[in-house]
């Protein structure tokens, strides 16, 4: 790896999609990718502004602009300029609130879109909350990084602050290669053996499969699809993590998948479906010159769980296993390749393949650390918007998993979400304690909007939405009640 972005650089698909979105809404700041970092100490302003600056330098996606030109899009690396960090006081915040001020000044300076075809891409902001006590806000285009390449980027943000310190300069080695090295490499798999293999094996894996998982709505679904979003976050016990490891252990999978299983029949629960289409976002680092490479090299999966015949959980749990392997198996090709190929129902009421995601950020910790500072990372909710109608998000922390499910406001109450988590909370538990439960004894206690109070009339019209019309006629007959 190591090729340059020339003046002509193709775009990866996800890139594609991100820059398709700019065009179609103008000034969004959906893509907007918050950071923050609380440095308390003595903070060397000059010398975080040097480290800032030598990122940007170093990795050319950092800088890409994008432009269109005789019918493609293209990328090429603008110039490497010093960086200069606004510091923004909120000293005269009282000592209460300050935490609050802050977190909604990081909001609104994540809100402010960039311009994809001037730049940059990179924007930071130093709230000064009290004289040693600053919140670093960091948000960069999704085009230009992902889940991992955040991490990277503090990672080496705050190496690259101590060198700069210490004046022994940028210690740090380069990433192993470039963005355009990968971006070039997706086009040239276009039309291979190797990506045929993949696209026929998605292809067949989602034949057939519904276009929409329709789930019972406080409101009805608007013409087109708004993006306002809300968030209910929870915590997984300890203990819960601990029998959560004693199951995987037993059963021979991974958190992923018992967490997803848990999800998916919850949701068929709700929706009384049982053909379930969710979108799982993976880090697409197969690769292993990609694990410190900055960029948008995240993919989706589409993972398909049948919840038909009324299994066991733990059923539920081995057929999910079995679908995470094979979709990792086949997981280069990217998410916008696979639905030009599928050609999918598109509607501009929701997302296209799936409106459903779940998404586990497993990573270990992010220890920080600097000279005199300690530094600690602030999670962040992307308040305020929901690209799907629901999706369960779940991070690792030292403590076990911090959860939180992000909703559609303009199709879900609050309420709604949060009796849909408790659900989720109790499925879990009941997983834990007897993985021989059946899909329809699960312990769902609070029901759906759209439920008349009973999960018997439930399952009666999830029976009555299957029937035939030939089938709904005969038992009107046989009820005495006149065809229609």
């Amino acid at each position: 790896m190591g090729r340059a972005m020339t003046d002509r650089a193709p775009l990866s698909y996800a890139q594609l999609r991100m820059w398709l979105f700019a065009q179609l809404e103008p000034g969004s700041s959906h893509y907007n990718q918050l950071r923050v970092t609380r440095w308390s100490g003595p903070l060397q302003v000059p010398a975080l502004e040097r480290a800032l600056s030598e990122l940007i330098r170093r990795y050319e996606v950092l800088r890409a602009r994008f432009w269109s030109e005789d019918g493609g899009v293209f990328q090429r690396a603008g110039e490497a300029a010093p960086v200069t960090i606004p510091v923004e006081e909120l000293e005269g915040e009282l000592p209460q609130s300050r935490e609050k001020a802050a977190a909604r000044r990081a909001h609104a300076i994540a809100g402010q879109p960039f311009d994809l075809e001037r730049g940059p891409l990179v924007r930071a902001v130093l709230l000064r909350l009290q004289p040693q006590e600053h919140h670093l806000v960091l948000v960069v285009h999704h085009i230009a990084s992902d889940e991992v390449s955040a991490r990277l980027l503090l990672r080496e943000l705050t190496k690259l602050y101590t060198a700069y310190l210490q004046g022994t300069g940028p210690v740090v080695a380069p990433g192993t290669g470039q963005y355009a090295d990968y971006a070039a490499r997706q086009q040239e798999r276009v039309g291979t053996p190797t990506e045929a293999d993949d696209l026929s094996y998605w292809q067949a894996r989602l034949r057939g499969a519904p276009p929409l998982l329709e789930l019972p709505t406080d409101r009805t679904r608007p013409a087109r699809a708004s993006y306002e979003g809300g968030e209910v976050g929870f915590q997984l016990p300890a203990t819960t993590v601990e029998r959560l490891g004693a199951l995987c252990q037993r059963e021979r999978v991974t958190p992923f998948m018992v967490l997803f299983t848990v999800f998916a029949a919850v949701l068929a629960r709700w929706s009384s479906r049982t053909d379930l289409i969710i979108g799982v976002p993976i880090a697409g680092r197969a690769e292993v010159e990609l694990e410190d490479a900055i960029g948008c090299f995240a993919n989706t999966l589409v993972m398909r769980t049948d919840a038909s015949g009324d299994p066991t959980l733990r059923e539920m749990l081995r057929r999910v296993r079995a679908a995470v392997l094979d979709g990792l198996a086949h997981q280069e090709l990217p998410f916008e390749r696979l639905v030009q190929e599928l050609h999918p129902v598109r509607s501009p009421r929701y997302h296209p393949v799936f409106q459903v995601m779940f998404v586990l950020r497993d990573f270990p910790p992010l220890d920080l650390a600097a000279p005199g500072i300690a530094i600690e990372y602030l999670p962040t909710a992307d308040r305020g918007r929901a690209l799907v109608d629901f999706a369960l998000e779940l991070d690792r922390t030292r403590q076990g998993y911090s959860g939180e499910f992000a909703y559609n406001a303009t199709l879900f109450e609050r309420s709604t979400v949060e009796r849909l988590g408790a659900d989720y909370l109790a499925v879990l538990d009941a997983m834990l304690e007897d993985p021989e439960l059946h899909l329809s004894r699960l312990p769902v206690l609070s029901g759906s909007p759209r439920e008349a109070g009973s999960d018997a009339t439930a399952r009666a019209l999830a029976v009555l939405e299957r029937l035939s019309e030939e089938d709904v006629q005969r038992l009107l007959a046989d009820a005495g009640e006149p065809p229609a």
